[in-house]
């Protein structure tokens, strides 16, 4: 009979848990973690395996500050417009309307708008303008559609007939603040190691995750086996040479019933026990008579 799986497990999405403070306690948290865009998310958990959603770390900062959830309508507004900026300092509670109107700081803005925007020559014109790197499709691009109309419309040759662009130059970032944020430990609790532990039904922990049974119990289960192939195959050469001197040959299907096996289990113990597959042993043990 096989032996089942026995496990002692934590189902474990996230390798540290700690308790938040208030408003939060009662709950766990798991990070933080930085998103695709730089910024400090954390994970509320309601237990060590029951994820609830994720929170920017600067809100939940401003919030266990507060010792209170923000007001209904409003938001964290960084004071000096860098989104990264997570220190409790640079944190304030503004309305929704009011955080969306000042926007994020003058020289982000620029970067951002040098990272979108490329500088394109007129074709007609020769005038230098503005467009988004997503709305160039390889074709000619004009300032105006005054500019496009007397391009295409004139029969004199053109001067030019390629796109001509160049691009934006991106603002100096030294004069910003370090990517600091707050130590998360400061505005938290107790610490959770949790990992999962696979063990054996003796108690001890398994060596791999896979495993049935631990390397103690491998090696008695296989010393066990070995003494039990070697009772049920101590008649195999007499039954092997019987059925070879009867029949002139052996068949694998008629001979492992009256062994005590399946086919296949007959084929394993013979190799356990012999060392070699079960066709050489056939054939060692019919070639010695």
């Amino acid at each position: 009979m096989t032996a089942k799986k026995t496990f002692k497990q934590v189902v474990v999405k996230h390798p540290t848990f700690r308790s938040l403070l208030k408003p939060y306690d009662g709950y766990h948290s798991a990070g933080p973690r930085v998103r695709t865009d730089g910024r400090l998310v954390i994970d509320i958990l309601k237990s060590k395996t029951d994820f609830i959603g994720g929170m920017l770390y600067a809100r939940y900062l401003l919030e266990v500050t507060l010792g209170r959830k923000l007001k209904p309508g409003h938001e964290v507004d960084h004071i000096d417009g860098c989104n990264w900026h997570d220190r409790i300092g640079n944190l304030q509670e503004v309305q929704n309307i009011v955080n969306a109107r000042k926007g994020t700081s003058d020289i982000l803005r620029d970067r951002q708008h040098a990272k979108t925007y490329v500088q394109i020559k007129c074709p007609f014109c020769g005038r230098w303008f503005e467009k988004m790197k997503t709305m160039m499709l390889g074709k000619l691009s004009f300032c105006s559609r005054t500019c496009m109309g007397k391009y295409y419309h004139s029969t004199e040759p053109h001067a030019c007939d390629t796109v001509i662009m160049r691009p934006i130059s991106a603002p100096d970032l030294s004069s910003l603040p370090d990517r600091y944020s707050e130590p998360f430990e400061k505005y938290s609790t107790d610490y959770y190691a949790t990992v999962n532990v696979a063990v054996c039904k003796c108690g001890n922990p398994l060596s791999q995750h896979s495993n049935l049974y631990c390397d103690e119990c491998l090696k008695k289960k296989s010393e066990q086996r070995q003494v039990q192939d070697a009772e049920l195959l101590s008649d195999f050469s007499k039954l092997v040479i019987e059925m070879y001197q009867a029949e002139g040959k052996v068949v694998m299907s008629r001979l492992s019933p009256a062994l005590g096996y399946t086919d296949k289990g007959l084929a394993k113990a013979i190799k356990r026990l012999y060392g070699k597959p079960h066709k050489e042993v056939i054939a060692d043990i019919c070639s010695s008579i």
